[in-house]
């Protein structure tokens, strides 16, 4: 049988989700994804705050964003 291939990411794994944040999106978002880590005054537009409940994208009419979103 041939294994499927990978990514160098387990999936499920919540230290390693942790990990990735840290590595890649924390210097933007902030260590707690509030957008205000320490390059966010570089971009624009500035990084999303993850803890405001504010989502460019969603999946419903209303705009409110579902588990899903």
């Amino acid at each position: 049988s041939s294994a499927a291939p990978t990514t160098g990411v387990e999936m499920g794994s919540a230290a390693r989700g942790a990990e990735v944040y840290a590595q890649h999106c924390a210097v933007c978002h902030g260590v707690r994804g509030r957008g205000d880590g320490a390059s966010a005054y570089l971009l624009s537009p500035a990084p999303r705050d993850f803890g405001s409940t504010k989502f460019r994208l969603v999946s419903t009419v209303n705009g409110a964003p579902t588990e899903a979103d």
